[in-house]
């Protein structure tokens, strides 16, 4: 049984095993660190701290370190902060990096391949942050630099999306070219960052093909960061910053899928790490199963396919 109970440093207590969190940013020094008071700069001794933080929480096994390459506007920069945090992560499994990717400039190519050559299985892009679609020149980028990827090297692209609510004819064609994209790659697992908040229709979408479709891969995931905020913990909350109901949310990943849904906490230096995500799962009415599905067996399942 994965309930255990934990008492956690800054005093916060709840029950739970996590097997993997797929989403912990790694902020590199300079990066502006928004949430603090003075809107600080965050420093190296912040990083290290924020990072041997992470690895002394008892409940979690492993998880994601994000590089915030996507963010960089050189190929020198690029490589630097990938290779960062790759190098941190050596010899310490609990740890997986991830390498950051943009399509936004013309040197995305030679960034894979650095990732690829320092032996990187995960990669992070972040088309929100670049504002932008699935489509045309950005979807053309991504298909060449997944050709770069071996055939019978199994990786993930995690990947933050974007979308308008103005334009629902542009999110769904997105849509279908993630889906596009998933069967021409069958060796990349693509999961959608925050559970694609604020555009619950692509998760519709998925799931209705795949419905519709049933003999054909499903390598596409979710992982669930973003749920929890101060200004969207209920139904009400959710209706009024998303305009669905919390309640929609749940049956959306039911439909979706379960077990292709992914735990994450979006922790950064001033979030370490996510027991309100955690405890929010563990009270939304998620059945027992589902809760053991997202803390635990999904993670468990996801990183032997990655032979991780």
């Amino acid at each position: 049984m994965f309930f255990v109970f934990l008492l956690f440093n800054w005093g916060l207590s709840f029950s739970a095993k996590v097997s993997l969190d797929a989403h912990v940013h790694y902020q590199t020094a300079g990066i502006l660190n928004p949430m603090t008071a003075d809107a600080r700069f965050v420093t190296h001794d912040d990083t290290k701290e924020y990072y041997l933080k992470i690895l002394s929480q008892p409940y979690l096994d492993r998880f994601f370190l994000l590089s915030e390459a996507y963010m960089a506007s050189n190929l020198k920069d690029a490589n630097n902060k990938n290779s960062e945090v790759y190098n941190l992560t050596q010899g310490e499994t609990r740890a997986i990096p991830v390498c950051g990717l943009t399509t936004k400039y013309v040197f995305y190519k030679p960034a894979l391949s650095h990732c690829l050559n320092l032996g990187f299985s995960g990669f992070k892009m972040h088309l929100s942050y670049e504002e932008t679609f699935l489509e045309n020149d950005t979807l053309n980028k991504i298909y060449d630099a997944l050709t770069q990827v071996p055939k019978d090297k199994t990786v993930f692209l995690l990947n933050h999306y974007y979308y308008s609510t103005k334009d629902p004819i542009r999110n769904k064609k997105q849509t279908m070219n993630l889906l596009a994209l998933s069967q021409e790659f069958p060796n990349v697992q693509f999961i959608i960052a925050h559970a694609a908040l604020g555009n619950p229709q692509m998760l519709e979408d998925i799931a209705n093909y795949y419905l519709q479709n049933p003999s054909i891969l499903r390598n596409i995931y979710l992982e669930t960061s973003s749920f929890i905020s101060s200004f969207h913990r209920t139904d009400s909350d959710f209706i009024n910053y998303y305009g669905y109901s919390l309640s929609y949310y749940r049956e959306l990943f039911q439909k979706f899928g379960i077990e292709r849904v992914l735990y994450g906490s979006d922790s950064f230096i001033n979030n370490p790490i996510g027991s309100k995500e955690i405890d929010f799962i563990l009270n939304s009415n998620f059945s027992f199963y589902e809760q053991d599905r997202i803390l635990e067996k999904n993670g468990q399942d996801f990183l032997q396919l990655l032979s991780l």
